[in-house]
């Protein structure tokens, strides 16, 4: 007969209990050093990937987070362009540059930077959540 011996179980419990317990400013903290490097990735994409006759930089320029925001599902922290040039916002620039239009091919500088950091920013949120389960 087989047996199913289990350790740790204890440990794992009151790991969820604490985290039922996480402080807002915890959260919030791993979302801004997640953005810190999202906003980090895409501006160095847009500088390699938006070379041309007509980049002046204000794309790159324009990668800023947002505020966290509590929505029904928890909390979020939006990366977004922030400004306009040539009477256009900088996020329809960036979208036309990331997706392309007619005669203008795409150049997805914000997917590319996305998968570029994505193992980056959840090393830097586990560090800030580690250290506040080793803080209890």
């Amino acid at each position: 007969m087989a047996s199913f011996n289990v350790s740790g179980m204890d440990g794992l419990q009151d790991l969820f209990k604490n985290m039922e317990r996480m402080p807002y400013s915890v959260i919030e903290e791993m979302l801004d050093k997640q953005a810190d490097v999202v906003v980090n990735a895409q501006r160095q994409t847009a500088e390699s990937m938006l070379d041309g006759p007509h980049n002046k930089g204000e794309v790159k320029k324009a990668i800023k987070k947002g505020k966290t925001k509590r929505k029904k599902d928890g909390l979020v922290k939006y990366v977004t362009f922030k400004g306009k040039q040539h009477g256009s916002r900088l996020a329809e620039i960036a979208f036309i540059n990331e997706y392309g239009k007619n005669g203008q091919k795409g150049r997805p500088f914000i997917k590319v930077a996305n998968e570029k950091c994505a193992k980056e920013a959840q090393d830097v949120a586990e560090k800030v959540f580690d250290d506040w389960i080793e803080s209890l």
